[in-house]
């Protein structure tokens, strides 16, 4: 208790023992549990923690400057987006039998300068400019691995907020503060990103967790930031062309609001509890209920390799393993239950002991039960080169916004490009080359006004690039084709 309250407060030892007056080395036998508290010292913590759960938030916390945050974001912003249009511009896709496009980008030295300028404006507000920033972190722009690392550096390295808003939040929810509610408390966060910071702690059980708390206010934040429709169109403009911005804009209001229930999320994270329970590599934290409201999150806490640390020090077999398990994470449920985790970046993995802990289940988009029949159509279409299937499969998905316009060759070759790891039947393995061409194919394909993008498949798109960009780090080798068909048969 004395040291999580030392916490709370930003003190060191010697200011705490200056406040109690007592010797330095007072404080540090007594955190160490080597020499008892006298009575009188343990009186006085509860009256500090008394005060500290009374004491009311600062306005600074509860109203923070998101919406210059994100102005200024996209006037840095627009400059690098307008740089990459020009240069994709002056490529063009061939959607034939060959299924092969021409690469190009800017200048890497450019494109970093700039990162670093949007990035740091981004992280000077939480919410939707950091999240904003993540998604930016995998998906591809025809941009070098340098510049997405500026962007995806911010996925748990946002500014954390003071300790003692924190306790107070935590005090609010749950009845006590965290120093009297766990065995041990870390005030420094480990993890900070759009919504939330996450604190180590131990519960009285022994168990170690992890303590996800919510930002003050950041939910009534996000609505306001989100009203700024022109900010937000602009940059949906920038970041995927075509006319659907009102259904990215909804999609994106949608999951960001739903990530601010912690209640929610756990209900989530306990679905995938269940559904993997049984797999030989994902495992999924438990949660604890009962530490648990709309603002905290209390799950178990694995410790092990970051995502890119694995990818670098692993041989390709474990990396092999790893790739199927992951692929299995965000297919396996859409396909059989009909849902999905819809944030894909690779912060969201650690590996440890051969095994993938996956973590932050805030945004699940869940599909109507008639589009998941018709996706899974279409994959099995796309698998025995049936076009005829495939264009009933696409028209019940709602994917034609414009019939005269559509150019059903281009788009069959376009899915044919888009699922070449599923078509063959040896192995294959995932590659930065691949990855570039299948953006450029995206970005210069020519149905781009004439077809319309279902809610599900916002999400599923972005989806989709972040399990690619994982695939790829891995350069995961496997038989797709077989993996796809025990989903969709």
């Amino acid at each position: 208790r004395l040291k999580g309250l030392r916490e709370q407060l930003g003190f060191s030892q010697k200011e705490m023992a200056n406040l109690l007056q007592v010797s330095p080395g007072a404080i540090a036998l007594w955190e160490n549990r080597q020499r008892s508290m006298p009575g009188p010292v343990p009186l006085l913590i509860d009256l500090f923690e008394a005060e500290l759960s009374s004491m009311p938030l600062p306005e600074v916390f509860l109203n923070p400057p998101l919406k210059t945050g994100m102005r200024r974001a996209y006037h840095l912003a627009k400059p690098f987006f307008l740089a990459r249009l020009k240069k994709g511009r002056q490529s063009r896709a061939v959607f034939g039998p060959d299924e092969q496009v021409r690469k190009v980008g800017p200048s890497v030295a450019a494109q970093v300068a700039i990162a670093r300028q949007v990035a740091q404006s981004l992280n000077e507000a939480k919410g939707l400019p950091v999240k904003i920033a993540q998604i930016m972190g995998y998906f591809d722009f025809h941009i070098p691995y340098a510049v997405r690392e500026v962007f995806a550096s911010l996925r748990n390295e946002g500014m954390p907020i003071n300790p003692l808003i924190v306790a107070k939040i935590i005090q609010e929810d749950l009845g006590s503060p965290p120093s009297r509610l766990f065995a041990e408390w870390e005030a420094k966060p480990f993890a900070a990103a759009s919504i939330g910071q996450v604190h180590r702690a131990r519960l009285r059980s022994g168990e170690r967790v992890a303590v996800k708390v919510q930002y003050p206010g950041i939910q009534d934040t996000i609505q306001s930031d989100l009203r700024s429709i022109s900010i937000l169109g602009k940059l949906a403009h920038l970041i995927l062309r075509g006319p659907d911005h009102s259904t990215i804009i909804q999609e994106i209001k949608e999951h960001l609001l739903q990530e601010c229930d912690y209640g929610l999320e756990a209900s989530h994270q306990e679905q995938f509890l269940e559904i993997f329970k049984g797999h030989p590599i994902i495992v999924i934290p438990k949660v604890h209920r009962e530490f648990c409201s709309k603002r905290v999150l209390v799950t178990t806490y694995f410790e092990g390799q970051t995502f890119e640390e694995f990818c670098t020090t692993a041989d390709q077999l474990s990396r092999n393993r790893v790739g199927e398990a992951i692929w299995d994470y965000f297919n396996l449920p859409k396909y059989k239950y009909g849902f999905f985790n819809c944030d894909p970046h690779s912060g969201n993995f650690i590996v440890t002991q051969g095994k993938i802990v996956c973590l932050d289940f805030g945004a699940v988009k869940k599909m109507a039960d008639t589009y998941r029949i018709h996706q899974k159509q279409q994959s099995l279409s796309i698998l025995r080169e049936d076009p005829d299937g495939l264009l009933k499969a696409i028209q019940g998905m709602g994917i034609i916004r414009d019939p005269k316009a559509f150019n059903f060759e281009a788009h069959y070759h376009f899915l044919m490009l888009v699922a070449r790891p599923y078509r063959l039947s040896q192995p294959f393995q995932f590659s930065e080359n691949y990855r570039q061409t299948l953006w450029q194919a995206m970005q210069t394909n020519p149905n781009q006004n004439a077809t319309h993008l279902p809610p599900e498949e916002v999400m599923a798109v972005r989806c989709h690039f972040g399990e690619l960009a994982a695939l790829t780090l891995l350069q995961a080798e496997a038989k797709w084709r077989d993996k796809m068909l025990s989903v969709i048969c």
